[in-house]
């Protein structure tokens, strides 16, 4: 199975007895990628792949440590605040090479259960601000999904208007998935300083709290290269 996402790290990969179309991880794995959301662009981001090693070495060995022990910092709660102003240096990417590898990690033991879920922040203010004058019947399940998913990425906070109804919803995202030590991956363009200027100290707190502070403050946008 040349598609399978575990090939180089499966000790049953090539092997006919176990590396077939059944195979249980396989199968798992399949079926949580496509629950995380994750859009197609960054599928295939892994560890061994980041691009930005040259450019922001120092975001790249911060990364590189929390895939590393992302078997463990998960389940602790621990993520990222991956910031920079520039956009293209690598912060969505990052985030979800991170998801791609807890879905690869927890392949064989999740039992096909939701691991991992990639959300644009501003899609989902979109989504409840709809909701308000039209039902959504499945965005309860949805944001149900969002408090329990045991890795949730959020994409591009700190961009929405700063409204009290959007602290409001992002502080309990936050502050729900805190009390219950579950691990997020943030990327933003704001600093935390410039975060809580535009979304307020109980969000800061929280994030600071909940994930570690990766800068891409000086890194170049890698989407113009020539």
């Amino acid at each position: 199975m040349t598609d399978c996402q575990a090939r180089d790290r499966c000790p049953g990969y090539g092997n006919a007895e176990h590396c077939h179309d059944m195979c249980w991880g396989y199968l798992s794995m399949r079926l949580m990628f496509r629950q995380s959301q994750i859009p197609k662009r960054y599928l295939g981001c892994r560890s061994s792949n980041l691009p930005f090693q040259e450019n922001c070495p120092e975001a790249y060995a911060a990364v590189q440590r929390f895939i590393t022990n992302i078997k463990t910092l998960v389940p602790e709660g621990k993520g990222l605040y991956l910031f920079g102003k520039t956009p293209g240096t690598g912060k969505t990417t990052a985030a979800c090479a991170a998801g791609c590898e807890y879905i690869i990690a927890k392949a064989f033991t999740a039992r096909q259960q939701p691991q991992v879920l990639f959300v644009t922040t501003s899609k989902l203010l979109e989504r409840l601000r709809k909701a308000m004058d039209n039902p959504d019947e499945s965005l309860p399940e949805y944001l149900r999904l969002i408090e329990t998913i045991p890795l949730l990425i959020l994409d591009d906070i700190g961009t929405e208007k700063p409204s009290d109804w959007v602290r409001e919803r992002f502080y309990n995202i936050v502050n729900d998935r805190n009390n219950e030590m579950l691990s997020t991956v943030f990327t933003s363009n704001l600093t935390l300083d410039e975060l809580e200027v535009r979304l307020g100290s109980r969000i800061r707190s929280r994030i600071e709290g909940m994930a570690i502070p990766v800068g891409f403050e000086n890194a170049k946008d890698m989407r113009r290269r020539g």
